[in-house]
């Protein structure tokens, strides 16, 4: 069963611990008030800063953690006890993921320290945090060097000019330009024969307002989030753990459609139909099986990025593109020699992005 939701980066790719690791009702139910949850699993070749979170209500954005992972020849074992006090509230958490950045220090000391700085990335209409980060990057000196210049000097700050929060073509190209190392090493193992193919539209669309509400949609409609039109309904019981104990009737289906039912002009004009359908299903693939995943964002309601990630697996994004996805054409400038391996990534306004997987990890 593959789960896919709005969210950052994340990190940990849990082999046979997917009941862990993924949002609340899907893979298990959420740790109640007061209660403890111990959380175990494996890291194997991983490294780098990630983080744990809350993936329930508000304290998605409130509830994390940091923890540093070192590289080591044999494989790391992490135990972490999760204990819920907060009142009133139920949460559930996983890992989060940094990115590792390549750098080429200069062969000389410059007389300056370096800003780098990040902003987020945005298209949609809803206000947000336009913080921006910043990390100081500073040469160290020699001890001759540091005896001869005045502590009190200061060196001048290098700031670079950030692109617009909105700059959507600064966004892709940027995207475009990361790449996996591809060698012995750090090898980019892109699944070359692809046994199954998928293609997601990702978007907005409506639902009948509740009786007696007023709702924010067109004609007092409710808006709704979908992929290929249909809307997730939260069931009673995690799908994971139905489908463990061979109670998965009534739970979910395993009907989730593998193309839009209904083609259209995903990024041109909309359909005067923009009606949802809601249901609880799932896809389900054989082990080992090769995926490809195209995600299209579509213009109802209006284009905006989104950024999907995939629970329990890495993933090779192989080829982005603007305006609508064409099947006879975009697979051929596909890259499949060194593509970034991320389990998230963001699906361009008004666009597209291909990724490619292995479905190794059950759950």
């Amino acid at each position: 069963m593959l789960a896919f939701h709005l969210e950052t980066r994340h990190g940990i790719r849990q082999l046979r611990s997917g009941w862990a690791d993924g949002p609340a009702y899907i893979t298990q139910c959420p740790i109640q008030t007061g209660q403890s949850y111990v959380y175990n699993f494996t890291i194997t070749g991983q490294r780098g800063t990630l983080f744990s979170h809350a993936h329930i209500s508000r304290l998605r954005a409130t509830l994390y953690g940091p923890t540093h992972y070192k590289p080591h020849p044999d494989r790391g074992r992490s135990r972490c006890s999760l204990c819920q006090t907060l009142q009133n509230t139920n949460c559930t958490h996983h890992l989060g993921q940094t990115a590792n950045v390549l750098l080429r220090s200069k062969s000389k000391v410059p007389s300056t320290t370096f800003a780098m700085s990040t902003r987020p990335n945005a298209t949609g209409p809803s206000a947000f945090d336009k913080t921006t980060t910043t990390g100081i990057l500073e040469y160290e000196k020699s001890s001759s060097a540091s005896n001869s210049t005045n502590k009190n000097n200061k060196l001048p700050l290098l700031k670079a000019a950030l692109p617009k929060f909105n700059d959507s073509t600064f966004a892709k190209k940027f995207n475009e330009k990361i790449r996996s190392l591809a060698n012995a090493k750090f090898p980019a193992n892109v699944p070359g024969k692809v046994d199954r193919l998928f293609f997601f539209t990702v978007g907005l669309g409506t639902l009948p307002c509740p009786q007696n509400q007023t709702c924010q949609g067109p004609n007092n409609t409710k808006l709704a989030a979908s992929v290929n039109n249909v809307s997730f309904v939260q069931p009673n019981i995690a799908p994971l753990q139905a489908h463990f104990f061979n109670k998965a009737k009534g739970v979910f289906t395993t009907d989730f459609p593998a193309n839009p039912l209904i083609k259209f002009n995903y990024t041109g004009t909309p359909p005067r139909n923009i009606m949802v359908k809601n249901g609880t299903k799932v896809v389900v693939l054989p082990f080992n099986t090769s995926v490809e995943l195209v995600m299209q964002d579509t213009s109802i309601i209006g284009p905006e990025s989104h950024p999907l990630h995939l629970h329990g697996f890495n993933f090779f994004a192989v080829g982005q593109g603007i305006c609508n996805f064409n099947p006879n054409t975009d697979p051929a400038k596909f890259n499949l020699v060194d593509p970034a391996e991320k389990n998230t990534v963001g699906v361009p306004s008004a666009g597209w992005v291909a990724i490619r997987f292995l479905a190794d990890n059950p759950g």
